[in-house]
This record gives C-alpha cells, sequence and structure tokens, in this order.
C-alpha cells in the first residue's frame, strides 16, 4: 500500500491511496476550509470500516447470513 500527499497553505492536506483521493481538512473556525474530514475522522473510519470487514469475514466463514453490517462509532 503506497499514499502519497502533500499541504496546502492552510490545513487541508490531500492524498491518495491506491488511486483513491481524500481530503483532510480543519473547520474554518480552526483555520482550515473545511473541504474534507478531520483527521481524527479518517482514524475513526478506518477503525469502523474495518471492524466491519472483520464482522463480515466472521459471518461468512460461519456460515451466517446478513443483509448488512452497521456500526456506529462515538469517539
Amino acid at each position: 500500500m503506497k499514499l502519497t500527499g502533500y499541504l496546502t497553505e492552510t490545513a487541508k492536506t490531500k492524498m491518495n491511496v491506491e488511486g483513491f483521493d481524500y481530503v483532510a481538512d480543519r473547520p474554518v473556525a480552526d483555520g482550515g476550509e473545511n473541504s474534507g474530514m478531520s483527521p481524527h475522522g479518517y482514524l475513526l473510519a478506518s477503525i469502523a470500516g474495518c471492524k466491519m470487514m472483520v464482522a463480515e469475514s466472521f459471518l461468512r466463514i460461519n456460515g451466517h447470513s446478513f443483509g448488512k453490517v452497521e456500526v456506529e462509532a462515538i469517539p
């Protein structure tokens, strides 16, 4: 896996991970442009995404059917 990225003149950071573009930024009140999710939001989303994929694998391997896997995360 490879990530490339750069920081703009504000807090905005543009990144590319395996062909997918991401923007991390701060709210305007904190000196950013509010043009993307905060780094903390990306961290929370990555943990939640990992948990859901683990749940899907567990269910599939153990022969359980499901319609969808949902998660709610609050920092």
